[in-house]
């Protein structure tokens, strides 16, 4: 028997192939070229595409001119500047037209000092997709020629904006009253929570003093300042970036100032004592209605506190975004204004006006019944949830996608549907789909069960959060879904059988404790993607300590696809050639050998009671009709 597995090199390098790969897919014949930046015709305009060959201060045309026709440069396109001379490029200049910079254009371009831009910022649009463009502590300089007017950017793009009054971002700390103030008219660094001037005495600080000209609050600036228990920003402050305020569990208010005009849904994530929030009555963007921000027309909620426990709908909202309640640990009660057109709330649910959509479960049965003329469930509906043990849902019942929305259903047990429902029914107490070969859900509470013979697809979270301790998986399935089993943390084993073709990203991700995987699985006709390299079970440095088992005959296939030392491709398990046959069969008579009687199928799986199909039994092929 041989083991073999190769270390986890890195996943922001795959990420960072990946790109590559993507750019260059993207690219065409270029209609101009000028000092290694390539330019295309679009129409009556121009654009920046991949531009690989850039280096040092590159300045990007207000207009290309082709066959005596001026074409204006309004667009860089993502990832233009990313390639191996990223790094060399060190300031960038840019004109007047440009209305367009797509995400990551100037990804890994990390040694630029400088940026000059002279288009107009109301004009322009402007997104780096993951902080990650230019240096990423967010300490490039951006010329223009009014901050303030690019205020609108902070906390989307990796820069500091300065113009000609600006002065640095600073910080003082006095020990004695525990005060914290910043001061300065440009953007404060991209700091994380460890990298913080302020982060060695975070827990002590009792105070923020935010100075009137501190243009923005970036992310993590305040994380798990656990002291703080009110704040107040000054009107220059425009944007409240993603974590800033996250885990400061004493912060009880909030003031906006009248100058933000944007603020991340998580900026106070995990701040368990929040119970208001208020906002400048001079705010043109924000609004606040019993201590919740909503958008100055009241038709969207932006941010509601972690500590609410009533929520009050107004008549005007038109929209809701279900993803802000499911930190709303305390939430006991929605009302609904009865002359809002869109939203009603009844049996502690938030539901369409028409009852067709259910948005939220807010109560504490152990059975919940959703109401006939329910056709859709949003994904956060039971989010908050853990208590119900039965969900009956209705005739009326269209068809669910995946399990997501019972992720959090940790004791659910069973779940029913009318005989008469045209999409799904339920077999054991687990969701199928109606002709059998999708398995949707299955109840998280249970820890064995055995699977309809018919299914083909296992769905994404279909499992999730399950209390199986081996996970079976029958002869006849062919798609194993993302996130299939995710967090069934309780397997040990897994046995995959020789029908399976395509096992998705993350499909056994957080099933950390799988020691044995079996594969029967024809290697050749198989696609199995683990992209973060994190499935099954693995040592402090990333490696896998699973062992999958395979055929001898097709090790070397197993090793060729999946242990490259490629974490992109790769999936994190240790392959084992000590599998006898792809079938099985052999392993099957060995083991019935003392003619127990049992049925097998040709996976090596017991089998309950069996449907039509060849099976093992007593060490010999059976065929039920």
């Amino acid at each position: 028997m041989r083991n073999f597995y190769l270390k986890k090199s890195g996943v922001r390098a795959a990420a960072a192939a990946m790109l590559m790969v993507l750019a260059s897919n993207a690219a065409s014949a270029q209609d101009y070229t000028e000092n290694n930046i390539n330019y295309y015709i679009d129409g009556d305009e121009a654009y920046v595409g991949e531009s690989h060959n850039a280096t040092g201060d590159i300045t990007i045309l207000d207009k290309i001119t082709v066959n005596d026709v001026d074409y204006p440069v309004t667009r860089i396109e993502g990832s233009s500047f990313y390639g191996e001379n990223s790094e060399n490029i060190t300031s960038v200049h840019i004109g007047s037209a440009m209305k367009n910079i797509d995400a990551e254009a100037f990804y890994n371009c990390g040694n630029v000092t400088d940026v000059y831009i002279s288009a107009d910022p109301e004009q322009l649009t402007w997104y780096d997709g993951g902080h990650d463009d230019f240096k990423r502590d967010g300490t490039t300089i951006c010329h223009v020629s009014d901050a303030a007017a690019w205020a609108k950017f902070l906390g989307e793009v990796n820069l500091t904006f300065r113009d000609a009054t600006s002065t640095p971002f600073s910080y003082s700390y006095d020990e004695a009253t525990h005060t914290l103030t910043i001061s300065g008219t440009e953007a404060m660094p991209n700091y994380t929570n460890t990298t913080r001037p302020w982060s060695d005495y975070c827990s002590e600080i009792t105070s923020l003093v935010i100075s009137d000209g501190v243009p923005c609050i970036n992310m993590d600036a305040f994380k798990y300042c656990t002291g703080l228990e009110s704040v107040t920003m000054p009107a220059s402050v425009k944007a409240i970036c993603q974590y800033a305020f996250d885990g400061c569990t004493k912060l009880t208010t909030v003031t906006l100032g009248s100058g933000v005009s944007y603020v991340s849904n998580d900026a106070f994530s995990d701040c368990t004592a929040l119970s208001a929030i208020k906002v400048d009555e001079a705010n043109p963007y924000f609004m606040s209605l019993d201590g919740n921000v909503l958008t100055k027309d009241g038709s969207k909620f932006v941010l509601i506190p972690m500590s609410v426990t009533t929520l009050n709908l107004p008549a005007t909202l038109s929209s809701f975004d279900c993803s802000l309640l499911s930190s709303l640990t305390s939430l006991t009660n929605i009302t609904v204004d009865e002359s809002n057109p869109n939203y009603k709330s009844a049996g502690n649910m938030l539901l369409s006006k028409d009852g067709t959509q259910l948005y939220y479960y807010y109560g504490n049965d152990a059975t919940l019944n959703i109401p006939e003329g329910v056709t859709l469930i949003e994904v956060e509906a039971f989010y908050n949830f853990n208590g119900m043990t039965t969900i009956n849902l209705p005739k009326s019942m269209e068809m669910i996608e995946g399990g997501y929305i019972f992720r959090s259903c940790s004791n659910l047990e069973t779940i029913t549907i009318p005989e008469d429902n045209e999409y799904m029914k339920t077999v054991d107490g687990i969701l199928y789909s109606k002709d059998g070969t999708q398995l949707i859900r299955c109840p998280g509470k249970k820890d064995n069960m055995t699977m309809l013979s018919t299914v083909k697809k296992i769905c994404s979270y279909a499992f999730a959060h399950c209390g199986l301790t081996e996970i079976n998986i029958p002869d006849g399935v062919t798609v194993i879904e993302a996130n299939a089993f995710y967090d069934c943390d309780k397997a040990k084993k897994v046995t995959i059988p020789q029908s399976v073709t395509t096992i998705e990203s993350d499909a056994f991700y957080y099933c950390t404790e799988v020691t044995d995987v079996y594969c029967y699985a024809d290697p050749e006709q198989l696609d199995w993607t683990d992209s973060g390299y994190d499935e099954f079970g693995h040592d402090d440095e990333n490696n896998p300590t699973t062992q999958c088992h395979v055929n001898a005959a097709d090790l070397n296939t197993y090793l060729a696809k999946w242990s490259t030392g490629d974490t992109s491709t790769d999936v994190r398990v240790i392959f084992v050639d000590d599998l006898e046959t792809a079938t099985s069969v052999s392993t099957v008579r060995q083991t019935a050998e003392k003619a127990d009687g049992l049925y097998y199928n040709l996976s090596g799986q017991r089998t309950g009671k069996p449907a039509r199909g060849l099976y093992i039994r007593n060490g010999k092929k059976v065929v039920i009709k």
